[in-house]
């Protein structure tokens, strides 16, 4: 049997449902943020966020050296086509245990499996690798710095290039063994918490990235909200079970924005995947480019006080809700 050496940082079968299908492929629009925003290109979900080996790790015996991404396709990523038309269903609106913790270990390990942390800490490492080496004297010997539990790293006998790049694989297998082990202690710990679909308005539209996990807080803070764009029209919400209202672990929360909440939660998110994404905006072309020019010209000031303004009056009409009933 084939071994899986391409692996796939956000999974395809999340990204094919902001994209188009041809025969047995999907294809979705992409914006490299490196380039000018005309360089927008559709690209086959197979081909993007996607690097080879990435989970793998090569020190193993060969049948155990890509069990993370064995794991990842089997446990988490099979049954998203379930879960996917589960949440976006309107008429879909109970929950099984299986299906809540599936829902939940999804969006978790979106955040923890792709690379853009393990990607800034490489950097920060190889910033500090740049300064010390320019520290050494090899005419004296002083060819070797320690890092740190008796462990040296040797210039001498490597290049600066040589030793980046062992270091950032080393790395990069640290962050994923790490991350392999806390995910289903998050997700197991958020096990209360309500689950929120969102129906945005025809007039906005969502975008997704290559980092598309949402948290309004830290990873590890279950006090914080959780967001992640399902489709172009959904929005799916994690509700911290201190919210009283989402308690009921057997339902789906389900609501149609109008257009004002709309504007504000499709910005917010779209606001969100652009600045904290790695490389890629993904999504419809049309939607991209909308975002792009919204986060081009933002008025912060004037998006905040509508943003608040709308709040005000909906905790107003709750209070009269809550008055006569």
């Amino acid at each position: 049997m084939n071994e899986p050496k391409r692996h796939h940082l956000v999974p395809r079968c999340y990204l094919k449902n902001f994209g188009i299908r041809r025969k047995k492929d999907w294809f979705v629009d992409a914006y490299d943020r490196s380039k000018s925003v005309e360089n927008i290109f559709e690209v086959n979900v197979k081909n993007i966020c996607v690097q080879t080996e990435y989970y793998t790790f090569s020190k193993l015996p060969d049948d155990q050296k890509r069990f993370l991404e064995k794991f990842y396709a089997t446990n988490i990523e099979a049954n998203y086509t379930e879960l996917y038309e589960l949440l976006t269903a309107q008429d879909q609106t109970k929950l099984s245990i299986r299906q809540r913790f599936a829902i939940i270990t999804f969006v978790i390990s979106l955040s923890l499996r792709t690379s853009k942390v393990g990607n800034n800490y490489n950097k920060f490492w190889n910033n500090t690798l740049d300064k010390v080496y320019g520290m050494l004297d090899f005419e004296k010997d002083i060819d070797k710095i320690q890092i740190g539990g008796g462990k040296d790293i040797d210039f001498k006998n490597n290049t600066l290039d040589q030793i980046k790049k062992e270091h950032a694989k080393e790395n990069t297998k640290l962050f994923n063994i790490i991350n392999f082990q806390t995910f289903y202690e998050i997700s197991s710990m958020r096990l209360k918490d309500g689950i929120l679909v969102e129906k945005v308005h025809p007039s906005y539209k969502l975008i997704s990235s290559d980092n598309p996990a949402y948290f309004d807080h830290n990873i590890y803070d279950l006090t914080g909200f959780i967001k992640l764009p399902l489709d172009e029209n959904h929005l799916l919400i994690i509700i911290p079970y201190t919210q009283e209202e989402y308690f009921d672990s057997k339902n789906i929360y389900k609501r149609n924005l109008d257009e004002e909440w709309s504007y504000m939660e499709v910005n917010y998110n779209n606001i969100f995947q652009i600045e904290n994404s790695e490389k890629y905006l993904i999504g419809n072309s049309k939607n991209i480019k909308e975002a792009l020019n919204f986060f081009t010209n933002l008025d912060s000031n004037n998006f905040y006080e509508r943003c608040k303004a709308l709040r005000i009056k909906t905790e107003k009409k709750l209070e009269i809700v809550e008055k006569i009933t």
